[in-house]
C-alpha cells in the first residue's frame, strides 16, 4: 500500500517483459520497493465485470 509513480515505458523498458513492451499499457513504479506495475490486457474484462456490479474504477 505505497505510492505508485507514473513512469514512461521508455524509462522501464529493460525492467518489463518483452511481450509487454509496445502495447500501450501505462506503467507505475512503487516508490517503496521499485517494482513496476502495468494495467495489462485483463483490464477491459475486469472493468466490464465491475460495471455489472455497479462499481466504477
Amino acid at each position: 500500500n505505497n505510492i505508485l509513480q507514473k513512469v514512461k515505458e521508455e524509462e522501464v523498458t529493460e525492467e518489463i517483459p518483452i511481450d509487454v513492451r509496445g502495447r500501450g499499457y501505462w506503467f507505475k513504479r512503487c516508490l517503496n520497493c521499485g517494482k513496476i506495475f502495468w494495467n495489462g490486457n485483463h483490464m477491459p474484462t475486469l472493468k466490464e465485470k465491475l460495471k455489472k456490479l455497479n462499481i466504477l474504477i
